[in-house]
């Protein structure tokens, strides 16, 4: 959910209802055994629609019995700027010119 809550910031999920959340509001769902908190997009019949702030692509309809809550930030965590490391410099560059390949 970064930039609107930085990683490892807590937070708190209040259990309810998938039918009673509206777009716009911060939910958690389990993804793979995993905790997911994501922005929800549209509520439907058939589920949940989330997608993260800073994500190109949709979760998808998460089921609601795989919906946990409403997720409220206790305490944001703060930014911390640090150099990369030459092998994380090294791996953007070439991420980077991969994105550009086609239009280069």
């Amino acid at each position: 959910m970064w930039p609107a809550i930085p990683s490892r910031s807590r937070l708190e999920v209040e259990p309810c209802a998938a039918a009673q959340l509206e777009p716009g509001q911060i939910a958690a769902f389990e993804s793979a055994g995993r905790l997911i908190v994501h922005r929800v997009t549209r509520v439907t019949a058939d589920g949940v629609h989330f997608q993260g702030d800073n994500l190109d692509h949709a979760d998808g309809v998460i089921a609601p019995d795989r919906v946990l809550g409403r997720a409220r930030v206790l305490e944001r965590r703060r930014w911390r700027v640090r150099w990369p490391l030459p092998g994380e410099l090294t791996r953007a560059c070439r991420a980077l010119l991969r994105r550009l390949e086609p239009w280069l």
